[in-house]
This record gives C-alpha cells, sequence and structure tokens, in this order.
C-alpha cells in the first residue's frame, strides 16, 4: 500500500503446525532483512503455529526482535479447555506507541481467536465529497458486540465449505457495512486516517 508520504508492506504467513521451525526461522529472517534494507512501515500477520508464551519460540522471537519488528498481539489467540496458545499474530516495525490499536475478538466462531490491528497513517489530502468510513471507538466496540452476538451455527452447519464461506462473508460484510457508515469528508486538510488489517 502506499500514497504519496507512506509506503507499507503487509504480508500475511501461514506456517504449516507440522513444518520445520529451523527452516522457518531461515526464510523469515532473509524476508525481514530485505524489509529492513528498505526501511518501510511493515505489518506481518498470520498463523505462526509457535506459541510465543513458551520458551522453544526464543528463536523465533529472536528473529522478530533483531529486524526491529514487535507482537502487537500479547495474549493467547487460541484456548481450549486444557491449553490456552498464542500462535496468531501481528507482528509491526512500527514504533510508536499510539500508532497502532490492535486486539483479539473473542468469539467461538472458530477455534482461533480473530486478531485485529487499526494503525493511524497520515493520508493524502482529502478532495471535498470524498467518503470515508466512520472507524470511532463506538463503531469498533458495536461491531465487536454484534460479531460476537451472531449465531454463526448457520455457517458451521453448513455441508458445503463454499456455501458456508459465502454465507460468513455476506452476514460479516453487512455488519461491517452497518457499524462503519461511510460519512462526507468536508474538510481537505491532511488527517490522520486509520488503516484496518
Amino acid at each position: 500500500m502506499s500514497n504519496a508520504k507512506n509506503h507499507i508492506m503487509i504480508g500475511i504467513i501461514y506456517r504449516p503446525p507440522n513444518g520445520s521451525i529451523v527452516t522457518f526461522n531461515e526464510n523469515l529472517n532473509n524476508i525481514l532483512s530485505k524489509i529492513t534494507a528498505e526501511s518501510k512501515q511493515c505489518f506481518i500477520m498470520g498463523d505462526f503455529n509457535i506459541d510465543i508464551l513458551k520458551e522453544p519460540s526464543s528463536n523465533f522471537m529472536n528473529t522478530i526482535y533483531s529486524s526491529g519488528f514487535h507482537p502487537l498481539i500479547t495474549k493467547p489467540t487460541r484456548v481450549s479447555a486444557t491449553s490456552a496458545t498464542l500462535i496468531d499474530n501481528i507482528f509491526t516495525n512500527v514504533l510508536q506507541y499510539d500508532a497502532c490499536l490492535s486486539g483479539i475478538i473473542a468469539t467461538d466462531l472458530t477455534d482461533h481467536f480473530p486478531v485485529f490491528c487499526k494503525s493511524f497513517v497520515h493520508h493524502i489530502k482529502a478532495k471535498k465529497g470524498h467518503k470515508a468510513r466512520n472507524y470511532s471507538q463506538k463503531n469498533i466496540d458495536n461491531f465487536i458486540r454484534r460479531v460476537t452476538g451472531v449465531d454463526w451455527s448457520f455457517v458451521q452447519n453448513e455441508l458445503d465449505v463454499n456455501n458456508a464461506y459465502d454465507a460468513f462473508c455476506d452476514n460479516l460484510s453487512t455488519l461491517y457495512h452497518e457499524c462503519f457508515p461511510f460519512f462526507e469528508v468536508k474538510s481537505n486538510k491532511r488527517k490522520k486516517t486509520p488503516l484496518d488489517y
């Protein structure tokens, strides 16, 4: 993503649970080295299948920290009756403490809690008549409340995975549009505008 002032790199990673952690760390180190050399703001998110709450993750976290990145998620993202692990995360090299709002959405929709990040970056001047979504804290809280309040059994009971996916996306999209309505931007001053991941 880019605009006149910023170049933001966003990456998604999935590491299979049985994949080699050593090979994964080597590949990740190579990727992060290239990103660091380009001096770009970056967000890397995904299901890493490495529990950073446990000691065996130290090599993985050393790779993250030594590249100037840090985790935005610090609480377990997969919770069962017998365990709580932090295997899903968003890592960034954006260091301003107020530049990101992040967290998890505690829901039984899947066996992993969804993670989110809202990052404030300077956006290009908005022209009069430009529309933007209202990402106020009130609207975010309302969205989380409504998503967690949905009875998602209609998705879980659907036998066809494509129909289940479509039903899930349609319902989530409807909630998103209702909770984050468009508004008319009347000022042409440069503002901090949230980007949601």
